[in-house]
């Protein structure tokens, strides 16, 4: 299966991941990124973020915490975030999206350069603090205070609620074992490995994870042997383009 994929970097300071990030992953998906990885937030002063809310957010969305270590000092969270998306866009070719969340306007820089490479640059930041030039300098762009809005609108009855998390948290497992796959070289995934792999998190431990349900989540399976199920795959591709 050949994966769409796009890098999100995400601007701690005054946005929590927690209000926004449900609907952009759903609006992405709407862009056909099906693969939002690497997940990296910023953050600059550990001391004035809550430390459980900050656990369930990095757990709930699988984040990658980055944190300057420095004394605190105008633009240095943006700097991080500049030196963390030049570094995944020179080493690694298969991001072919980046999706910058911020709830300022200091990444034009960044988002032209690239935009240079080729990359499609998707923004989300604040009507308040966003003009119309800067919008101009993304593919795409979306506002903080309507992704609010939909995930207000949108409360689902708790059992489907439940339903929709375990759904997510399985598709974010595959996927990161697609990529730890794909890091590796390997070319394929068979069936009963995946199986294997995602039984290993506790929380879908006991689900049963059939074919029928891979190809509802859209995996594409392919077979070895079209009149054996058990000779299953997923298509990756390797990192040599194979």
């Amino acid at each position: 299966m050949n994966h769409n994929q796009c890098a999100i970097l995400f601007d701690s300071e005054n946005i929590k991941p927690h209000e926004i990030l449900d609907e952009l992953f759903k609006s992405l998906n709407n862009l056909n990124y099906d693969l939002l990885y690497p997940r990296k937030m910023i953050v600059n002063d550990l001391g004035k973020i809550k430390k459980a809310e900050l656990s369930d957010d990095l757990k709930k969305y699988r984040l990658d915490l980055s944190c300057t270590y420095a004394d605190v000092r105008k633009n240095l969270l943006d700097f991080r975030l500049y030196i963390e998306a030049l570094d995944l866009a020179y080493t690694q070719n298969n991001i072919e999206a980046f999706c910058i969340v911020s709830n300022d306007a200091d990444y034009a820089e960044l988002a032209i350069k690239l935009r240079l490479m080729g990359k499609t640059i998707i923004g989300v930041g604040s009507k308040a603090t966003t003009n119309e030039d800067y919008q101009k300098l993304f593919n795409h762009f979306y506002f903080i205070e309507e992704l609010k809005n939909q995930k207000e609108v949108v409360k689902p009855s708790p059992k489907k609620k439940k339903q929709a998390t375990k759904d997510q948290l399985l598709s974010d497992t595959i996927n990161t074992i697609i990529i730890n796959n794909y890091n590796n070289h390997k070319a394929r995934i068979y069936y009963s490995n995946l199986v294997s792999e995602v039984k290993k998190v506790p929380a879908l431990a006991k689900l049963k994870l059939t074919q029928d349900k891979l190809i509802k989540l859209g995996y594409n399976l392919e077979y070895e042997d079209e009149k054996r199920k058990e000779t299953a795959y997923i298509k990756i591709g390797d990192k040599n383009g194979n």
